[in-house]
């Protein structure tokens, strides 16, 4: 932990002295850690794949591989993460926190727990996976970038992706489907939750 920024390093322990607890889920925490990804998508604009696809991680990785971490607080989860242990590695594979209480800092502490994670399996790497927005502050996307920078991670670059269309039209109605698809979804979501609480 030393060799993270001192605001990383004073925001894990904010966490734990404001009463954050991070735990390691089992397969049947998956519902809670799909939920948290659903409200970081609708917060953040990007598409979350069915709970199936979370479920399939877990199940092929097995217990050892693969991990549900969620960090609560009184009780309540606020965010929650899958990594997964593959060789000579931990990945934080996905990851997401509530709209409540994100001045505690869950994320600073999961991220800690997942790194002890990789250190208790002497790894040789962390992989944070990728950032954008590297060093422009005006990408949506810097906040990531400057978060996972905290960590004082080694920054590697590889051959960038491509995206090639070869068919404009199937191209645009997979993107116009792949948003109505988010927003049906949020609207089930939302009607599930007022019938709930009726």
């Amino acid at each position: 932990m030393q060799s993270f920024e001192s605001k990383t390093r004073y925001n894990i322990r904010l966490a734990g002295r404001k009463g954050v607890k991070v735990r390691i889920g089992t397969r049947e925490d998956l519902p809670i850690f799909y939920d948290i990804m659903k409200t970081t998508g609708s917060r953040d604009d990007f598409f979350i794949r069915p709970l199936s696809y979370f479920q399939k991680i877990y199940d092929e990785m097995g217990e050892e591989h693969a991990r549900i971490y969620i960090a609560e607080y009184e009780g309540k989860p606020i965010a929650a993460t899958l990594p997964i242990y593959y060789g000579n590695k931990v990945w934080y594979l996905y990851g997401g926190s509530s709209n409540e209480h994100r001045n505690l800092m869950p994320n600073y502490l999961i991220q800690w727990e997942m790194i002890k994670w990789a250190i208790e399996n002497e790894c040789d790497w962390y992989d944070f996976r990728g950032v954008s927005g590297f060093k422009n502050e005006n990408d949506p996307q810097y906040g990531v970038y400057k978060f996972k920078k905290g960590f004082n991670p080694e920054f590697m670059e590889f051959i960038n992706e491509m995206y090639v269309v070869y068919n404009p039209f199937i191209n645009a109605m997979f993107n116009i489907s792949t948003k109505a698809y988010t927003k049906i979804n949020l609207l089930k979501d939302k009607r599930k939750k007022r019938g709930e609480k009726k």
